[in-house]
């Protein structure tokens, strides 16, 4: 199955416990955190049988553009492949960027497991509730096997939440994309100042995470510092700035020298960071 890279390592080890080869195919960050389709083709192998494709992209924020599922739905369609689709953040898009199921193309809609969650347009975490719209009759009666024998059921609780998360005014769906919209401006704006040049990076399209390019110069001033510079600094923002981050390498080797941040946090603690890392930071030389 073919994954993108940054995300890799979470994903691959679902796929490695049902017995398929995960194979790496990277996301570029000059291309907006896309991939480079005619590389994605070269992958492909008489042995893949699926290609997994998440847009708006965790952990980079990149959004896949029409024509970038249209050439992915007809590389399935020509070498008879499934599509797993994760499109958790389907609704946390910025800039005009719209977000397009790749099910909703000619012939794909058989043809692809398009996976959901209600835990990011809702903000309902800690719910853990998702669903899928898969039209061949096999999966979803696999489908419902494994969750049998997994989950069994989901609560009542958690179901009548989700009923009136779907039942009640849509209108909350866009005003807390236009909240996170500000909280990414704040966090990109205050960034720039706080983090002393050390990071780069151009604002996500979707979803709601910072992913930081980290200075290739920036050594960390703490002893016994890990040799990674995602881990080094990730250790640094949390014992100097008591910051939390995801070292980038966590999710694949193309993701080494970045960390992600996250900015669906309250502007006041946003805030409240950033002057901890502006801080931190001021001594620290690249």
């Amino acid at each position: 199955m073919l994954i993108p890279d940054p995300e890799w390592p979470p994903s691959a080890g679902n796929i490695s416990c049902a017995h398929a080869v995960p194979v790496p195919y990277p996301l570029y960050e000059h291309l907006g955190w896309r991939p480079d389709l005619d590389e994605m083709r070269r992958l492909i192998t008489p042995k893949t049988r699926a290609i997994y494709v998440n847009s708006p992209n965790n952990p980079t924020g990149g959004v896949l553009t029409r024509a970038d599922l249209e050439a992915i739905a007809a590389l399935a369609i020509e070498r008879d492949l499934w599509v797993l689709s994760d499109e958790a953040y389907e609704d946390v898009l910025f800039d005009g960027h719209e977000q397009i199921s790749i099910a909703s193309l000619p012939g794909m809609y058989a043809r692809t497991i398009p996976i959901y969650t209600m835990s990011k347009t809702y903000a309902i975490t800690g719910l853990r509730l998702g669903y899928l719209a898969v039209k061949d009759e096999t999966i979803r009666e696999r489908v419902r096997k494994i969750l049998f024998y997994t989950v069994s059921n989901t609560s009542s609780l958690i179901q009548y939440g989700g009923v009136g998360a779907l039942s009640g005014s849509q209108e909350v769906v866009a005003e807390f994309r236009r909240e996170l919209a500000a909280r990414r401006d704040l966090f990109y704006e205050g960034i720039a100042t706080a983090g002393h040049g050390i990071f780069t990076g151009a604002k996500p399209a979707g979803a709601f995470y910072a992913f930081m390019k980290i200075d290739p110069a920036w050594t960390s001033p703490l002893p016994n510092a890990p040799s990674s510079p995602s881990w080094a600094m990730t250790e640094f923002l949390i014992k100097r700035c008591r910051i939390g981050c995801v070292p980038g390498v966590d999710f694949g080797k193309t993701g080494e020298g970045h960390v992600r941040f996250c900015f669906a946090r309250d502007r006041q603690e946003l805030t409240g960071a950033l002057a901890s890392m502006q801080a931190a930071m001021a001594g620290v030389s690249v």
